[in-house]
C-alpha cells in the first residue's frame, strides 16, 4: 500500500517555497544572485534596509536550506557571517506531482513575485526614470508590459517551455555585474533588468 506521508522531497521543496513566499526574501535570492556572497551588512546596503532587518530572513532562507553559511569576514571590527546560495536551491515551481500543501506555496510564492514586480514596476516609472532607462532606445518599449494567452497542443507547450528556458539562459549567463567579470564587457554600460515569467495552465482542452 502506498504512503500517503509526504516524502523528505517533498518536505524539503514545500519548506523552500514557504521560505520563499515572501517579497523580502525574494529581494534578499536576488541580491546574492547578482552580488554573490555577501555579509547582511552588504546585503542591507545593497538593498537599502537595516542589518537587523534581514536576519530572521536570513535565518529563514538558511532553515530551507536555500541560502548557507561561507565563513565570515571582518566587518567594523567585528566579525559577520558570510552568506550564499546554496546552488539550485532557489528554483520554485513544482513537479507536476505536488499535493495541496505545496500547490498552496507556489501560489503564495506567485503572490509575492507579482507583489515584487509591481514593486520594480513602480521604481522603473518613478522619478529615477531618465536614470534607470539611460541605456533604450528611444523606440524601446520599457517597462514591457503584456499578457497573453494561447491554446497549446503538448508540442507547442514543450516548444514555449524551451524558448522561456532559452531566455532565462541568456539573462542568467548576464547576472554578475560587468565590473566583477571583465569578460561581460566592462568598458560598455549595462543596467539591470527583471524579467517575470509566469505560464499558467487555465483550462483542459475542449471536448
Amino acid at each position: 500500500m502506498k504512503s500517503s506521508q509526504p516524502s523528505p522531497k517533498s518536505d524539503g521543496q514545500l519548506a523552500r517555497l514557504q521560505a520563499l513566499a515572501s517579497p523580502a526574501r525574494l529581494e534578499l535570492v536576488e541580491a546574492l544572485q547578482v552580488g554573490g556572497a555577501s555579509t547582511a551588512a552588504d546585503l542591507a546596503a545593497r538593498l537599502g534596509r537595516a542589518p537587523d532587518s534581514l536576519y530572521h530572513h536570513l535565518r529563514q532562507l538558511e532553515a530551507a536550506g536555500i541560502v548557507a553559511r561561507r565563513g565570515s569576514r571582518a566587518t567594523g571590527g567585528r566579525r559577520s557571517a558570510v552568506f550564499d546560495l546554496v546552488p539550485g536551491a532557489a528554483a520554485g515551481g513544482g513537479d507536476g506531482t505536488t499535493g495541496e500543501a505545496e500547490r498552496a506555496g507556489i501560489a503564495s510564492l506567485a503572490a509575492a513575485v507579482l507583489r515584487l514586480t509591481e514593486r520594480d514596476v513602480g521604481t522603473c516609472l518613478g522619478p529615477r526614470w531618465g536614470d534607470l532607462v539611460e541605456l533604450v532606445d528611444d523606440d524601446a518599449q520599457v517597462p514591457a508590459v503584456s499578457r497573453s494567452k494561447a491554446w497549446l497542443t503538448a508540442a507547442e507547450l514543450t516548444e514555449l517551455a524551451d524558448r522561456l528556458a532559452a531566455l532565462q539562459d541568456f539573462l542568467r549567463a548576464r547576472l554578475v555585474p560587468p565590473q566583477a567579470d571583465p569578460a561581460l564587457g566592462a568598458t560598455e554600460p549595462r543596467s539591470l533588468f527583471a524579467l517575470t515569467l509566469a505560464l499558467t495552465p487555465l483550462w483542459p482542452s475542449p471536448r
